[in-house]
């Protein structure tokens, strides 16, 4: 084996469901991954009570599943610490590096990653990116950003950023230089933030994105610190008084900032998706992705919750 993937994981407010890792885990399907790669369940400690019933359903979840391996700290180490704790029990060149709140949305043959990393040893850390690869936020904060590597299989893009979101780097690159300058208790991409100041610095670090400039969205973030799908939403929507002809038409719950309300219709602003019900374990039913720009045409638009809309669907637009 050649790879091993670390998705990390930490409490958040939508346990004990385990859809958002879930969705993850579900998401390595459009990476071509060689089957019985080990993949890491990395969990930061935590003995909230939910906590430990969500990591009860994931070990439920995967106990057929002989290549995933929950590993879980005995202490707190935030996601440097979480990191570390889990890098011990690599043993490939290459490691992809997940949280549990980014799927991938978008087909990328992650070998051929990895073959055009040993022909361009430069590019030493790829991270796949949640917006399209433009020179803005971290990725704009000084003019390294935007030369292109066009390898044998994919493109790549410079960038000064150092971000812990989804990344593939060799193991010896986190063991021999990143857990020895971030300590514990700390996101690295904070600690790291602005060590790209020159050529000679992003010789060091070799951020790259994949895909040339403009390229689309790799992940999602589904933000599990906001996503609250409990109880208590669906009986606040189950009290509302519902119109009768909607009964038998398909109702979702929705991210309220990622669409734009005109009376009835929603007007979506980002690429997401909508939730399909939920189910007695509040890990979701469905989830049905939708495109920035669409018009959702709804015969019900009630608001559950500070975060959410719950909607009756006529059609898409």
């Amino acid at each position: 084996m050649n790879l091993t993937v670390i998705i990390t994981a930490s409490y958040c407010p939508s346990h004990p469901s385990i859809f958002l890792i879930k969705d993850v885990l579900e998401s390595l399907r459009f990476l071509n991954l060689n089957e019985n790669t080990p993949i890491l369940l990395a969990h930061d400690y935590n003995d909230h009570p939910k906590y430990l019933e969500y990591l009860e359903y994931l070990k439920d979840y995967i106990k057929h599943k002989s290549n995933i391996k929950i590993v879980k700290r005995e202490s707190n180490g935030h996601l440097t610490g979480n990191i570390r704790h889990a890098m011990q029990f690599v043993t490939t060149k290459y490691v992809l590096i997940l949280q549990h709140d980014l799927p991938f949305i978008r087909k990328v043959n992650i070998n051929k990653v990895m073959n055009d990393m040993d022909i361009y040893p430069t590019m030493k850390h790829i991270r796949f990116n949640k917006r399209k690869n433009t020179k803005a936020h971290y990725d704009g904060i000084n003019n390294l950003f935007g030369k292109e590597i066009k390898a044998n299989h994919y493109s790549y893009t410079r960038t000064p950023a150092w971000s812990d979101q989804n990344h593939i780097c060799l193991t010896s690159y986190y063991n021999d230089l990143i857990l020895k300058e971030c300590k514990d208790g700390r996101f690295m991409e904070n600690q790291l933030y602005g060590v790209n100041k020159d050529e000679h610095a992003h010789q060091k670090y070799g951020n790259y994105l994949f895909g040339s400039v403009n390229h689309p969205t790799m992940i999602n973030h589904t933000n599990g610190r906001l996503l609250r799908l409990t109880p208590n939403i669906s009986n606040k929507v189950k009290n509302n008084k519902e119109n009768t002809s909607n009964k038998n038409k398909n109702h979702y719950y929705i991210v309220k900032n990622n669409f734009r309300k005109n009376n009835l219709n929603l007007r979506c602003l980002k690429d997401t998706f909508l939730i399909e019900k939920l189910n007695h374990d509040q890990s979701i039913k469905n989830k049905i992705p939708i495109q920035k720009g669409k018009l959702l045409k709804c015969s019900l638009v009630n608001e559950p919750s500070d975060k959410y809309y719950y909607i009756y669907l006529d059609n898409i637009q």
